[in-house]
């Protein structure tokens, strides 16, 4: 769990679940071969749980793989291996624990993954069983396994959803096909498998947390890195609180008791993609109840645009009552200087500051501007006195939500060090490519100095530059055109060092490009499921591409192993198959050091099998034109999902669109939606639940065209009168659909405009001010002039005044509010007719419609 500083610990947020997920690296050298009492089965999850620092065994060579595990040592295991924040945990106030340890256990109360025996009592030296090891397991975790029956007879209901959990993942099959042994104690070694499964489990990309961190700031954790050019633009905006493709959205609720936020915001994604942090639109704070709402398969992964955070919707309460204070000071360059607050400031407030005015030589500074949702103020501090501590003395600031600062005035001490008087220097220069190479500086350089124009090769400027997301001092560069042989590789002095200290000029008249002689190497190999598809992964030793000139056959001397015989393949040119052979999750730059294969392409329908294969000389080649060599690979081919290729959906049509062939016309109805296949469906296109309509109601699904032909397979969908309260983007999920052949199709979600279909209801019914022989009929929305008729005879309204129908009324749209129906009775009613029951009531031939052809809510109603 996160700790947050005291200062924030003001805000009410109720957050999606967190998931504490420790991802399982594998050591370079086994750990578990120093032990002589590990035996196979235990050697990976043993190796893991040293690698990440939890254990270091019972002794030098010892791991104590059969001995009982007690809870508090499982609790230091575990609380290391999900790496928490156990120094600020709070106080659980055991009074069993050692205190060396307790931080570990705290950790672990405070996360929510475990809770004592007893008030006060942990029960440290207690035998750990199996039992609580699966719900300390699932908790940690945060694995489920509501929908899956337990085999086992010896697990009650208490330790059931846990025991559930772990065997729906995967980590357990107990101890025999019927017992899971639940008030067993539990081994060490078995501890370690246990927390190594669970660990390695492909945990669903999900948001782990939505909090306030101040009224200027809403953040959002997930629980695995995202896309950020998904998320952002190149300015880091997104508009009106929805992200780009409105992925997430943010809404005020509970009216009047939070505020609406309508301008442009800015957002920021951490540099470990894993948080998102969104800032009140300039000027404005957040203050109040807030909904954040993640849509399906939009906010991509970062390492696999195939995979999305799961859908959620999030609540977070926001009562910013905590004054800003200053949080540390921070140079720039030797000649600016940042001081930074606990939040960000009021743009329109930035107070004051004042310098020592005791001390004639300290000129005064004044901030630079203060801009929307900036923490810090700025100065420029190139006219202090060299080397000379100098106090700053900074009053009356104020945060979005008009808190004033902390401590006021605060006071900060600033200086402007010119001990630095080293210049920079230039260590290396290497080529990455014939188009590429890396500039390796000797310190951390003022990035806003390094431009194109610094770097020339063959006295031409490099086209661009950018600075390593890991090391400051290393910089990629691009230049224009392919480069063989030695190149004068010049970098000039106008970079300088963030004192200010111009970097000495380099000179390289001998930088060699395009001279590495060497093949690429295979690394590594792996199967992975990449959207449905299992695809062989190759991850090479260098950056490689695609071989245009590469042999007809990729793959070749392909056999396999299926019920004991042994089978072979013809070789394969992956060339001539669309997405067969592609980069493996290029950069940014379109660079990879990984290539995809689709599986099938090279074993066709056979699956289920042991393969053994040869990757073909030059099947890739290096950035420098070098072939790769051959090599053998085995891998396992199980299946691929139900491709949906030739079996999906492919359209949506709702209110405003052209219906698709053989149907015709327009969607007229807004409480219609329509969903076009490719292929012939069976009954299951009739069961309303195989469809989802965000925020709406699905009340019956009809097969409206049903030839076979290709994309003349249509469903009708009718939505549920006055579910869609507004007109925005919704997405439309079709699932368990099939053929007649038995094919299920994939599941599928289509992002589709769905037209609100809130029918108009009568609001009021009245006498027109100041008349007797009209009447005026308010509604709750704009009626369509067509729907009301005009003059007589009157079509949609009766008036009965006393028991009778009065003849000749007249109705019309009210030519100023195009909500009103105004009724002329053609006369003007007397006291009698006035003190009598007045009804308006709706005729047999009542179509009173909005714009969009949505029928009044309307029987009748007694006039006032």
């Amino acid at each position: 769990m996160a700790y947050q500083p005291k200062s924030y610990r003001k805000f009410v947020a109720t957050t999606a679940t967190a998931a504490m997920v420790a991802s399982a690296v594998a050591p370079v050298v086994s750990a578990a071969a120093g032990f002589t009492d590990v035996a196979p089965q235990y050697k990976d999850a043993i190796d893991f749980l040293v690698s990440t620092g939890a254990t270091n065994g019972k002794t030098d060579t010892k791991f104590g793989v059969y001995d009982e595990i007690t809870r508090l040592d499982a609790a230091v295991i575990l609380a290391k291996v999900l790496k928490l924040d156990v120094d600020n945990a709070k106080d659980a106030g055991f009074t069993d624990v050692p205190k060396d340890r307790a931080k570990y256990v705290n950790a672990l109360v405070d996360a929510g993954v475990l809770n004592g025996k007893a008030a006060g009592k942990f029960g440290a030296y207690d035998k750990l069983t199996r039992a609580e090891m699966a719900k300390i397991i699932a908790n940690a975790y945060k694995l489920k396994g509501d929908d899956v029956t337990l085999p086992f007879t010896d697990v009650n209901d208490t330790w059931a959803p846990y025991v559930k959990a772990l065997y729906k993942n995967g980590i357990t099959k107990g101890k025999s096909e019927t017992k899971f042994g639940a008030n067993d104690n539990i081994t060490r070694g078995d501890f370690a498998v246990f927390v190594y499964r669970a660990a390695n489990v492909d945990v669903a990309p999900q948001v782990v947390s939505v909090s306030a961190i101040n009224g200027k700031q809403i953040e959002i954790k997930f629980n695995k890195p995202v896309d950020k050019s998904a998320l952002l633009d190149t300015a880091s905006n997104f508009t009106g609180y929805t992200l780009k493709a409105n992925k997430l959205e943010l809404a005020a609720v509970d009216g009047a008791n939070a505020n609406a936020i309508s301008l442009t915001p800015m957002a920021s994604l951490s540099s470990d993609g894993k948080t998102l942090t969104i800032y009140a639109a300039s000027g404005e704070a957040f203050n109040g109840k807030y909904t954040v709402t993640v849509k399906k398969n939009s906010i991509a992964l970062k390492d696999d645009a195939t995979k999305f955070i799961a859908d959620s919707t999030s609540t977070v309460t926001v009562n910013d009552t905590t004054r800003p204070s200053v949080k540390e000071v921070k140079y720039v360059t030797n000649s600016k200087v940042r001081v930074y607050f606990t939040e960000p400031l009021e743009v329109a407030a930035p107070g004051t500051v004042t310098v020592d005015t005791n001390d004639t030589t300290v000129p005064t500074l004044t901030s630079n501007p203060v801009v929307d949702g900036q923490d810090y103020l700025e100065f420029n501090i190139s006219t202090l006195p060299a080397n000379k501590d100098v106090e700053l003395t900074i009053k009356d600031l104020v945060d979005f939500s008009g808190n004033v600062q902390a401590v006021n005035p605060a006071k900060v001490t600033v200086k402007k060090d010119t001990t630095d008087n080293v210049n920079p220097t230039v260590v290396s220069v290497t080529p990455t490519s014939d188009t590429t190479f890396d500039v390796k500086f000797s310190e951390e350089v003022d990035a806003t100095t390094v431009q194109p124009a610094d770097f020339e090769v063959n006295d031409v400027a490099v086209s661009s530059v950018t600075q390593d997301e890991t090391d400051p001092t290393l910089f990629h560069v691009t230049h224009g055109s392919p480069i063989s042989g030695l190149a004068k590789v010049e970098v000039l002095n106008t970079i300088a060092d963030k004192s200010g200290n111009p970097l000495t000029p380099y000179t390289n008249n001998a930088v060699n490009f395009g001279v590495d002689a060497v093949a690429p190497k295979v690394v590594s190999t792996k199967v992975e499921r990449i959207n449905g598809t299992e695809y062989l992964v190759v991850t090479y030793d260098e950056y490689v591409r695609l071989n245009a000139a590469s042999t007809d056959k990729e793959v070749t001397n392909i056999s396999y192993v299926k019920d004991l015989v042994t089978n072979t393949l013809a070789d394969v040119d992956l060339d001539g198959g669309s997405g067969n052979y592609a980069l493996y999750k290029p950069d940014a730059n379109g660079k990879s050091k990984s290539i995809q294969i689709k599986l099938s392409a090279i074993t066709g329908t056979v699956t289920d099998a042991d393969f053994t294969a040869k990757l073909a000389p030059g099947i890739v080649e290096d950035l420098y034109g070098n072939d790769s060599a051959a090599y053998d690979v085995t891998f396992k081919r199980t299946s691929d999902y139900t491709a949906g290729a030739t079996q999906d959906v492919t359209a949506v049509f709702a209110y405003g669109d052209t219906l698709p062939s053989p149907l015709s016309g327009t969607v007229t109805n807004p409480n219609e939606i329509y969903v076009q296949f490719t292929k012939k469906l069976d009954a299951s296109a009739l069961v309303t639940s195989n469809y989802t309509v965000e925020g709406a109601t699905v009340t019956k699904a009809e097969i409206v065209s049903n030839t076979g032909n290709l994309n003349e397979n249509i469903v009708k969908l009718t939505l549920a009168p006055d579910s869609v309260k507004t007109t925005t983007l919704r997405y439309v999920t079709i699932k368990n659909v099939g053929t007649p052949n038995g094919n299920a199709l994939t599941e599928k979600s289509l992002a589709k405009t769905i037209r609100e279909n809130v029918r108009p209801t009568l609001v009021k019914a009245e006498l027109v001010a100041g008349t007797t022989d009209k009447i005026k009929l308010t509604f709750s929305e704009n009626l369509a002039n067509a729907s009301v008729t005009e003059g007589t005879p009157v079509a949609d309204f009766d008036v009965i005044i006393g028991g009778t129908t009065v003849a000749g009324v007249t109705e019309a749209l009210d030519a100023s509010d195009a909500k009103v129906v105004v009724l002329d009775l053609g006369k003007k009613l007397n006291a009698t007719e006035l003190s009598s029951t007045i009804t308006v009531k709706a005729t047999t031939n009542f179509d009173v419609a909005d714009s969009t052809g949505l029928t009044a809510q309307f029987t009748s109603v007694n006039v006032k």
